[in-house]
């Protein structure tokens, strides 16, 4: 078994580097933007997050650092912890290609302020 060690990685292509199994089988690829923000909005910290808008109670609008190549990506967002007697979920509501809108709501499906996470791979 070999180690790589250094200090970038990059793709010769115009693509993201990819991880290749010894037969030459995909095996997985890194993401493209991740952000662990408040409830306000501050970003805690991020990668391709170039800022996050408190647009209204519960909704955040995400704006990416590095704009997407198409709108047919996939953001996963998660509640960054979870009050007594209440369970929040998170969505991605709407997304283009500069920006993505997660909504944090409740289980009786009022909008809530809550810190959240989120990652996409486009």
């Amino acid at each position: 078994m070999s180690t790589i060690k250094a200090a970038n990685l990059q793709n010769t292509g115009s693509g993201d580097p990819v991880f290749k199994n010894s037969s030459g089988t995909e095996i997985g690829q890194l993401i493209n933007g991740w952000a662990l923000c408040q409830d306000d909005g501050t970003i805690d910290d991020s990668f391709n997050v170039s800022s996050v808008t408190d647009t209204g109670t519960g909704r955040y609008r995400v704006t990416w650092t590095n704009t997407q190549s198409n709108t047919n990506y996939a953001v996963v967002a998660t509640i960054k912890f979870v009050s007594s007697g209440n369970t929040f979920f998170c969505s991605v509501v709407e997304n283009s290609t500069t920006t993505c809108l997660v909504r944090v709501c409740n289980d009786g499906g009022s909008d809530s302020a809550q810190p959240f996470c989120l990652i996409m791979k486009n």
